[in-house]
């Protein structure tokens, strides 16, 4: 089950990031400029095809990385079928390196301590967020850009002993954030209307039985595009099964409506259980589209046309 996370937990990291000596900053500076920012230009290039630059640009620019400052993430990524999650929590501060970029120092749930920098990132269409973190084993990579309180991008892993790079493999990722100021939804025939006019709905396959998942909806926003972005998750209610918890997510939901007026209804499995994902629009009672998510097939997708 994916792991609860506490405010001892974030504390705890926040003071990890906050010990990071400057010998540490510059040894993961000189580990990430040793990774090149060319080679995985080149790894995307040869795997996507649709012509990634080469150029290295990074910012000097505090300002570009205060959408990650005193922030956490949590990111969802797939290798080989099998689905990852790693939380990782971004100190308040932003420090200038010796080259005069700009980082911000970072810290991951599982102890790895890693560092951001805002760069042009390759095969994306412009400039993102690029998070370096160092391992014993594995080496990791997260380049994305931000929509909202939601991130996409690409994931790549180096391994320490060979150097040899990973990736790329798709990344998604959910900012953490306080429900303060978002309006949770009524429960409506086992499910919710996560908007005005979309209901969506999640049933876990217990070893108890099926039970309805409790939708927590963590933002509602507008890219600068005008696209409109929502995001939640489901989890199981305590009442229903002992390891039940608001702070137990067991499926994530981010529903995209694009300016085209297509939209997107895309479930991410995150725990044990098959779950029945529903979604309907416009909403009138019936569900117009089902799936099941599972640790094997961990992603299902509905497409709607905005009406």
């Amino acid at each position: 089950m994916f792991k609860k996370i506490t405010i001892f937990f974030f504390i705890s990291l926040f003071f990890a990031c906050g010990t990071l000596y400057a010998d540490d900053v510059l040894d993961l500076h000189k580990q990430e400029q040793s990774l090149t920012i060319p080679k995985r230009v080149e790894m995307a290039k040869s795997q996507t095809h649709n012509g990634a630059r080469s150029d290295d640009w990074e910012s000097s620019n505090p300002d570009d990385l205060k959408p990650l400052a005193d922030s956490a993430w949590l990111f969802i990524y797939e290798v080989g079928g099998a689905t990852f999650t790693e939380t990782v929590v971004f100190n308040k501060e932003i420090k200038y390196l010796d080259d005069g970029t700009v980082a911000v120092m970072c810290v991951t749930e599982s102890g790895m301590a890693g560092m951001a920098k805002y760069i042009d990132l390759p095969d994306m269409e412009g400039n993102g967020f690029s998070v370096f973190m160092l391992g014993t084993i594995l080496n990791k990579m997260f380049d994305f850009k931000i929509a909202g309180n939601m991130a996409s991008g690409n994931y790549f892993s180096q391994t320490v002993s060979t150097g040899k790079l990973n990736g790329p493999y798709d990344l998604i990722g959910f900012k953490i954030i306080s429900s303060e100021g978002v309006e949770q939804p009524e429960k409506i025939k086992g499910g919710y209307k996560a908007t005005e006019n979309l209901w969506v709905k999640g049933v876990i396959q217990t070893d108890s039985g099926p039970i309805d998942g409790v939708f927590y909806k963590g933002g509602d926003n507008t890219t600068s595009r005008g696209d409109r972005v929502v995001w939640g998750y489901f989890y199981a209610s305590s009442d229903d099964v002992s390891w039940g918890s608001k702070d137990n997510p067991d499926l994530y939901v981010k529903i995209w409506f694009d300016v085209s007026g297509r939209i997107d209804v895309n479930y991410f499995h995150v725990s044990v259980p098959n779950i029945d994902v529903y979604s309907d629009y416009p909403y009138d009672g019936s569900y117009d589209k089902k799936g099941t998510a599972t640790m094997d097939e961990r992603y299902v997708r509905h497409e709607f046309q905005k009406q």
